[in-house]
C-alpha cells in the first residue's frame, strides 16, 4: 500500500495586541492508492480530525490528490515554533492516514458479511 502525504507551512512570531503570538499553517496533499472511494476519503478525513487537534479545513482536490487538508497551529513559544518539524508531522499524518484506510477496509469487510446459524436437535421425542 502507497500513501503519498506532501506539505508545506509557513510559520510566524508576531507581536500583536501587546503580547506575542505564533502560528505555524501546514498545507497538505495526501493520495491514496486506487479503490477508494468517496465514503473512504470522508471516513479518513473523520479520523484525521480526531488525530489532529490543530486540523483547520478540507477542501477537494483538484490535482490527482484523494484529500487536500490545512492545519493551524498557534504555539505559545517561539522555542515551539522553531522546533516544528514538517518531516515529522507529515510521517505522524501519513501513519494515521493507513490507518484509517485499514479501519475503512475492516468496516466494510464486516458490512459485507452475512453469517447463518442453524441449530439441529436430536434425540428426543415429542410423543
Amino acid at each position: 500500500m502507497e500513501i503519498r502525504v506532501k506539505g508545506s507551512f509557513y510559520r510566524e512570531w508576531k507581536y500583536l495586541s501587546g503580547e506575542w503570538k505564533g502560528d505555524i499553517y501546514i498545507f497538505t496533499n495526501i493520495r491514496f492508492p486506487g479503490g477508494y472511494d468517496e465514503d473512504a476519503r470522508e471516513y479518513v478525513k473523520r479520523e484525521i480530525q480526531h488525530s489532529f487537534r490543530s486540523y483547520h479545513w478540507s477542501y477537494d482536490p483538484d490535482d490527482g490528490y484523494d484529500l487536500k487538508i490545512g492545519f493551524e497551529m498557534h504555539p505559545e513559544t517561539k522555542e515551539e515554533i522553531e522546533r516544528f518539524s514538517l518531516d515529522e508531522f507529515l510521517q505522524n499524518l501519513a501513519e494515521v492516514v493507513k490507518n484509517a484506510l485499514i479501519g475503512y477496509k475492516r468496516e466494510k469487510i464486516k458490512e459485507s458479511l452475512t453469517f447463518e446459524k442453524e441449530f439441529v436437535f436430536q434425540g428426543f421425542d415429542i410423543t
